[in-house]
């Protein structure tokens, strides 16, 4: 399915905003639940007369006032009944449940769209796991807002049907049992409170345990170095135990909403008994009938209480999925429409920038001419991947950052992404297979354009060796060697034809045959390519035209390579 704007449902998703594009099936379904409880009311009262009848030695049943029917009829008739009751039953079964899977592709479409749209400071600060929470646990819950409204409604047509049938019969008993109902609920109305606040509470310690669980799933590697098993297990299992408490008072908060009716609306029915005696009733049918329907619209009412506790904790996922999306929509930077008009290169003019106002670069300026490979040195921390954001068009330059001739932030985002290309230092890639990973959802990359960069990148012949490009790598490509996975990235990048190839020591896990073959072929790249590349290796700074060389977000050199090799040596 193709993603579309998330605007419209994002604006104000809560539990009103995801059941808002269900309103035609939930109206569907309030029909269905009429009709199929005006069945049911008319199949209670049937058996009620019925039983009375046969109890009585009776070849004839009354139905209201002078009209009897056989007992034939009035089986045949029931029997007609419940089928017709079944019928709407499986009918509105099936209409929830196409409405809930409408919402959730809804709801995760909306939140994909926002998430993949908002700026690279925002993706980058989120916690590890946030997203999969959020998209796949958080949505699921969310979505039970659908599902019970559908309840709720149609427990809601069921109870106004069966106590309308016991009016019609007896209005006198039935309105006294139910103004007591009314008065004995307003006692639930804490409970359904206590609800909301332990649903709220049992959501954040379950993002807090998912956090921690794919904290421990990256750092896997670590822990076993350090030796801190125990300790790595002891933090996931204090995150658990909160995780599992808040979730037991949420359940049982849950829980506890059936037992509190039965009790309110069984205090209601013994009232309607005192009533009945009091007021004194002739007709035996009349009360049995009223008493079987007013009996039968409890469990109706329970299951509207229990409808509207889960619409409660649902409203509670489906909100903070809701704010979620707006703090991704209020970052969402705002798209260029610019295209250069010359061949200049990338131009830095007293380039600054800043993490939370903590300066990170500092009045950066240089000029890397089309075909240049320069090598980006310096320092951890002194502003090497920033610089490397910045120039991809990840982060905001302000307009000092220039190419060709217009400031980067200006430029078309489709456009430009079409032009640049990145290695990553630590090697993603997709569960599937090689052409799944080369190709990289870039439909216009041809099969000969994923073969002569796999050739560039001196793994064509491994490709073969394990049975063509159509072979299935593994889970995130876990059936690779850490060389060959580096290998399909940097083909990856070079599928593209990229007019700026950023690395980041992207051959830090080839050994010096496979590292010599790849830099030979980017040396080869077009006059028009810029290759700019952050690493400390020998081999890549070998091919370099030009150093740049930052300390603490300053430049301190930017020229020819052989001069800086000239002062490294008087340095020395």
């Amino acid at each position: 399915m193709p993603v579309t704007s998330h605007k419209n449902l994002a604006q104000r998703l809560d539990g009103r905003a995801l059941i808002g594009g269900e309103r035609r099936a939930l109206a569907v379904i309030v029909a269905l639940t009429a009709i199929g409880t005006l069945a049911e009311a008319g199949f209670l009262v049937l058996v009620a007369r019925s039983g009375i009848a046969l109890a009585t030695g009776a070849d004839s049943v009354t139905l209201v006032r002078d009209i009897s029917l056989s007992t034939v009829w009035v089986l045949a008739l029931s029997a007609a009944l419940v089928v017709l009751r079944f019928g709407t039953s499986i009918a509105s079964a099936g209409l929830t449940s196409r409405a809930i899977a409408r919402a959730t592709i809804r709801i995760r479409r909306t939140f994909t769209a926002a998430f993949l749209a908002t700026a690279w400071e925002v993706k980058h600060g989120l916690a590890p796991g946030r997203v999969q929470q959020l998209l796949s646990n958080y949505s699921r819950t969310a979505v039970n807002v659908v599902g019970a409204t559908a309840r709720g409604l149609t427990a809601s047509m069921s109870l106004i049907a069966l106590v309308g049938a016991a009016l019609t019969i007896q209005p006198y008993i039935t309105l006294a049992a139910t103004a007591l109902v009314l008065i004995l609920g307003a006692v639930m109305w804490p409970l359904r409170r206590l609800v909301k606040r332990s649903s709220q509470r049992a959501a954040d310690a379950q993002v807090a345990f998912g956090t921690r669980v794919n904290e421990l799933e990256s750092l896997a590697l670590e822990i076993d170095v350090h030796g801190v098993r125990a300790a790595a297990a002891g933090c996931v299992d204090a995150d658990a135990v909160d995780a599992a408490t808040a979730l037991r008072r949420s359940q049982f908060a849950q829980l506890a909403i059936g037992p509190s009716y039965q009790l309110v609306t069984y205090s209601g029915i013994v009232g309607l008994l005192i009533i009945g005696l009091n007021v004194g009733v002739d007709d035996i049918g009349t009360v049995g009938s009223v008493m079987v329907l007013l009996l039968r619209s409890l469990g109706y009412g329970q299951s509207l209480q229990i409808a509207r506790a889960q619409y409660t904790q649902a409203d509670v996922y489906a909100t903070s999925l809701g704010n979620e999306i707006e703090r991704y929509e209020a970052a969402e930077p705002t798209p260029g429409f610019a295209l250069p008009t010359q061949t200049d290169g990338i131009r830095a003019i007293n380039l600054d920038f800043a993490y939370d106002d903590v300066p990170t670069l500092h009045d950066l300026s240089f000029h890397i001419a089309p075909g240049s490979i320069v090598g980006v040195i310096g320092a951890s921390g002194s502003g090497k991947s920033t610089l490397a954001q910045l120039l991809l068009g990840l982060r905001q330059s302000g307009g000092a950052l220039e190419l060709d001739g217009i400031a980067i932030d200006e430029a078309d985002p489709s456009w430009w992404r079409r032009r640049v290309a990145l290695v990553p230092q630590h090697s993603n890639l997709l569960t599937g297979t090689v052409n799944d990973n080369v190709r990289f959802l870039r439909p216009e990359i041809t099969d000969a354009a994923i073969r002569s960069a796999c050739k560039e990148a001196a793994i064509h012949d491994e490709i073969m060796a394990m049975g063509g490009y159509d072979t299935h790598i593994g889970e995130r490509g876990g059936e690779l060697s850490g060389g060959q996975q580096q290998r399909l990235c940097i083909a990856r990048a070079l599928a593209g034809r990229p007019q700026l190839l950023v690395l980041d020591e992207a051959t830090s896990a080839l050994d010096a045959h496979a590292e010599r073959q790849v830099l030979d072929a980017l040396t080869q790249r077009g006059s028009d390519v810029i290759i700019v590349a952050i690493t400390h290796r020998p081999a890549i700074l070998d091919i370099c035209d030009h150093i740049l060389q930052l300390d603490a977000g300053r430049v301190t050199f930017f020229g020819a390579k052989e001069r800086h090799r000239h002062n490294m040596l008087e340095q020395r």
